[in-house]
């Protein structure tokens, strides 16, 4: 009994010891407001143990018993330690620091806090985005980040906006920026071979996935990525498990939207009324009539679908251990757009895992499982299915629907063109019932994308540390497009039916060690590495005309349905070879050098210009951290104060596979199939460089209530792709070569100012400003080249490039009004007369000299005289600004960007609504001159003569409009619950929740006629696209 006792006793005393060993300490954080806070790291005083608060702030963590005080950090919050002593649970509140240059910013293969950064870097939370009614995050960046340009040019859900960080950097290449996620470059912008407006690849990466965004603006932040870094470089992390307690969200919106802005067209009165003018004007008798039902259609509204539908639902979970942690979501959108035949629908799967079996050692797998299903329609202005254009130019005094036509529409009986009812004369041009063609056509894209991300992190020691990273990034779409046998585009081919398959496997893997030393005041950081990335491409396409019955045309080509079959494909490949390296030294906190350089192959170059050298440099200067600041007393208002310089010299990749082959193609002659010569390469090609300049400051002020930051830069374009003309002696296919030739310059400032106006305990006001001011130059072109007009929309040239001017720049006549004494249009001759183009009947139409802006004679024939340079496309200012306003739980923030100092060319007003044909007609045309003495802008109608009174496929500045906007882009009102007594309520169940309702595009002010002055292609031409979404929605985020 007495042995028994003693061992008892033994195993006792040894649990009591064990367990006095190690202890677990849990608690919650909470800011000043005592609003949760997630991502504070808790840390043993010894840096052993360590966990990091979940979105309900709280936070568990094991300790042993040696270890008397936590630490608790976050990069936007004041370092806490606390004594831990006899306490299991430490609740702790912390103080907000605000200051940007505190931040820790990823940049390329690695992070940097942000008051080390030399170059110019923007930096975006994730959170910004992830709640609003978008199909794509790219969307939602315009304004929010100085020096990035977004423009969505069309309505339409699936279509890629353009992107542009600090002007156009190529005349003729790519000009989106390098896309990287977790460390990845990836495809970005268009994808679809069949849907005209084409579908963005980014969309295929749902926003509330991603933890941050950083655009590396300069050439010394993105050289490390070397050739293709010239047009800037977006870098995308996604969001990763943190240890703790197992995480559950559940985030959710969903709302209505309708077209921002729909123009005002004719009524069936007025329609009736201007037609018959324009055929009485012409000599011609009335063509257009009321019919008994005293029809009067809206096709904008035929075409619109009523408050199209947007829902959002994403279930996440995150957790884990000191030794492993994960992240996981789940997501389903569904958005559709404003035209009837419009959607978009996504699915898409996250798994972010990634285990430390140890401190040596560090592997972890990022999965993205996606699936797209997008339906478009066909924009422009095509007469046959062009959406707005068809609407637009419909006649309002027709129904859409007919009983006695065999499909049930309003179709004339040969079905080539909108019934005409009870008018005599038949639509212009054969315009469609476009209703029945966005009923009866298919353009649909469905896509599926996996992308597989394994990394392992090797560490010997604390100072070095290997990675290496390999990706696969798969991406599958089957394009389909029906054209309609009956009625519309597929009528000349009895109907058709396109099938495509697409594939696009890219191959990535990287290679780097990272090496930090600090020895005193000196701290040195070495990276170097080499990467390999292979792109494979391939596609099949078959289609099949002349259709046997529409019932075939629903969902694919079927074999035997069809009477002609034509085939085609495509396979390519590309491939990227690196080395890269770049170094970091920082000395006493103040003084900063970097310098990056990469070694790029690219196997679409010639072998003799197959590798390329890129390099950047920065310095900077902390001068807040020098004894003198605080002796002068600077430090009293200014807290921070550092100088950044940099210089890079980066590239920009053609575009083309194979740029320098001399290639043939198949040439068909006499019924016999045949090879020709199709184009002449050139050995000599290369990338194209920039070479950039950047200065700038970064400060914070009265105790970090103001951050300001500016940067001065100047990009300049050498080594421009363009096509030279040869001499016909030469016998070149298509007359030209491809050569590194052009020049073009861009140059701005930029400034981010944030300031804390008020930041009371229970109310706060917060105010973000992003500014942006840029100028583009053309400086060279092709050897003796001053000029090269741009080939336009509708066979129309609008554009054109010149020295010294802006990348295509605007190019036409002056307007010069209406001749009040005729109606005639005037437009003004390079020596300043005017000539006018005759309407009135009995004289010979034709151009001749006004002898004053109220003359009725005419002068003598002549011509119309002389084009100039009249305008911009390119915004030369733009940014947003944000105001966010807290009163306890509840909040108010106000988004505003804008845009000014371009043009907009409406080709709309041009075309459409001031067209002097048979369909309808703007408003605008309602103030045409009729009377002598009348002083308006409208010429005298006359049918037919749009090419001459309107200038149709030629630029006149009658149509030329100023592009400055100021838009109300988003306002969210939200409650965030109190975190406690949410838990108390909920017995622990819900942590955090938080409701909102937002709207979207909700205002513009802006002089433009248009639509919407962002509705342009990229050479700034309105040309009858799809009107932008307003949109409302509500939402709530969830965590358990």
């Amino acid at each position: 009994m007495r042995k028994l006792i003693l061992i008892l006793s033994a195993v006792f005393v040894f649990v009591q010891t064990a367990a006095a060993q190690n202890r677990t300490v849990s608690g919650k954080v909470t800011d000043e407001k005592g609003a949760p806070v997630e991502g504070v790291t808790v840390t043993s005083t010894d840096g052993k143990q360590g966990t990091q608060t979940d979105k309900g702030g709280n936070y568990s963590i094991s300790l042993p018993a040696a270890v008397k005080s936590l630490i608790f950090t976050n990069v936007n919050f004041e370092d806490l330690t606390r004594s831990i002593g006899n306490q299991s649970v430490i609740n702790v509140s912390l103080r907000s620091k605000d200051t940007k240059l505190e931040e820790v910013v990823v940049v390329g293969y690695g992070i940097q806090q942000k008051a080390k950064v030399t170059g110019s870097i923007g930096k975006l939370g994730g959170d910004k985005i992830s709640n609003l009614a978008t199909t794509s995050f790219d969307k939602q960046l315009a304004g929010r980040v100085s020096g990035v340009q977004v423009v969505a040019g069309s309505g339409s859900v699936s279509a890629a906006p353009r992107i542009r960080v600090r002007g156009v950097n190529s005349i003729t290449q790519g000009r989106d920026p390098l896309v990287v996620i977790d460390g990845v470059p990836t495809v970005s912008g268009s994808f679809s071979g069949v849907i005209p407006q084409s579908t963005n690849i980014l969309a295929d990466i749902n926003p509330a996935d991603i933890e941050s965004y950083e655009v590396l603006k300069d050439g010394a932040a993105s050289a490390i990525y070397g050739s293709r870094a010239a047009n800037g470089v977006i870098l995308i992390t996604t969001k990763k498990g943190k240890s703790g307690k197992l995480n559950v969200n559940y985030d959710m919106y969903m709302g209505f939207s309708n077209a921002f802005n729909v123009p005002a067209l004719l009524g069936a009165s007025d329609f009736i009324m201007i037609s018959n003018e324009k055929l009485k004007n012409a000599n011609l008798p009335n063509g257009a009539f009321a019919d008994a039902a005293g029809t009067n259609t809206n096709w904008l509204d035929a075409i619109f679908k009523k408050n199209p539908f947007v829902q959002s639902h994403t279930i996440s979970a995150g957790g884990g251990t000191e030794r492993a942690t994960f992240y996981m979501s789940l997501n389903y959108l569904s958005q559709d757009g404003i035209i009837r035949s419009n959607n978009n629908k996504r699915y898409n799967f996250r798994a972010n895992i990634e285990a430390k079996p140890n401190r040596f050692f560090k592997l972890g797998n990022n999965i993205t499982l996606s699936r797209t299903d997008d339906n478009g329609q066909n924009d422009g202005g095509n007469a046959l299915s062009g959406a707005m254009a068809g609407a637009m130019r419909a006649m309002p005094n027709v129904p859409i629907y007919l009983a006695s036509h065999i499909t049930g529409y309003n179709i004339t009986s040969d079905n080539a063109a909108l019934g005409s009812g009870s008018n005599t004369r038949v639509i212009e041009n054969n315009y469609t019932n476009i209703v029945y063609v966005l009923d009866k056509n298919k353009f649909n894209n469905q896509r599926t994308r996996i992308i597989d991300n394994v990394y392992l992190e090797i560490s010997p020691v604390k100072e070095i540390s290997f990675r290496t990273q390999a990706t696969i990034d798969y991406i599958t779409a089957t394009d389909f497009q029906s054209l309609d046998k009956i009625h519309g585009d597929g009528r000349g081919a009895s109907g058709s039916i396109f099938n495509q398959s697409l594939q696009t496997t890219i191959l990535s893997w990287q290679n780097y060690a990272t090496f930090n030393k600090k020895y005193k005041r000196h701290t040195g950081t070495i990276v170097a590495g080499i990467e390999m990335q292979r792109q494979n491409t391939q596609n099949f396409n078959g289609q099949g005309t002349t259709i046997s019955d529409p019932f075939f045309q629903t969902n694919n080509l079927i074999t035997n349905t069809y009477v002609n079959q034509f085939s085609g494909g495509f396979y390519g490949k590309r491939g990227y070879q690196s080395f890269f390296g770049r170094l970091n030294y920082d000395f006493g906190n103040r003084y900063f050098i970097q310098f990056s350089v990469r070694r790029d192959g690219l196997s679409s170059l010639p072998k003799d210009n197959q590798y390329g050298n890129f390099y950047g440099g920065s310095a900077g200067w902390r001068v807040s951290q020098e004894k003198f600041w605080a002796m002068s007393g600077l430090n009293k208002f200014i807290d921070e104060f550092k100088l950044r310089a940099s210089y890079a010299e980066v590239g920009n990749e053609p575009a083309d596979r194979f740029p320098y082959l001399s290639t043939y193609g198949a040439a068909p002659y006499g019924g016999i199939s045949g090879l020709a010569a199709n184009r002449i390469g050139n050995s000599g090609i290369r990338w194209e460089t920039a070479k950039k300049i950047n200065y700038g400051f970064d400060m914070a002020l009265w105790q970090n209530r103001i951050n300001l930051s500016l940067d001065v830069f100047k990009n300049k374009n050498d080594n421009q792709l363009l096509d030279v003309q040869q001499p016909p002696s030469f016998g070149i296919p298509g007359g030209i070569i491809t050569k590194n030739i052009g020049t073009m310059e861009n140059k701005g400032v930029e400034i981010e100012l944030g300031a804390q106006v008020i930041n009371g305990r229970d109310f706060t006001w917060k105010i973000d400003v992003n500014y942006t001011s840029s100028k583009n130059k053309v400086i060279a072109l092709a050897e003796n080249q001053y000029e090269l007009p741009i080939a336009g929309p509708n066979n129309g040239t609008f554009n054109i490039l010149r020295l010294n001017s802006p990348i295509n720049a605007f190019y036409g006549y002056k307007y010069a009004g209406v001749n009040s004494a005729n109606g005639n249009p005037m437009w003004y001759k390079i020596d300043g007369s005017l000539v006018q183009y005759n309407n009135v009947p009995g004289v010979a139409a034709g151009y001749y000299l006004a002898l004053g802006k109220d003359n009725p004679a005419l002068g003598a024939a002549t011509t119309l005289g002389e084009r100039y340079i009249v305008g911009s496309p390119l915004p030369t200012w733009y940014g947003g600004f944000t105001n966010t306003i807290t009163y306890r739980n509840l909040s108010l923030e106000l988004f505003f960007r804008y845009s000014g100092g371009n043009y907009v060319y409406n080709l709309t007003r041009q075309e459409v609504w001031n067209s002097q044909g048979f369909v309808n007609n703007g408003t605008e045309i309602l103030d045409r001159w009729t009377t002598p003495g009348q002083v308006t802008n409208v010429p005298k109608l006359y049918y037919g003569r749009d090419n001459l009174t309107n200038l149709n496929g030629q630029l006149s500045d009658r149509f030329l409009e100023k592009g400055d906007f100021l838009r109300l882009q988003n306002i969210m009102f939200t409650y965030n619950f109190d975190g406690k007594r949410l838990e108390d309520l909920t017995k622990g169940i819900v942590k955090s929740m938080r409701w909102f309702v937002q709207g979207q595009n909700l205002y513009v002010w802006t002089k433009y006629k248009g639509i919407d002055p962002e509705n342009t292609s990229e050479l700034g031409i309105d040309n009858a696209s799809v009107p932008q979404l307003r949109t409302f929605t509500f939402g709530v985020n969830v965590g358990f």
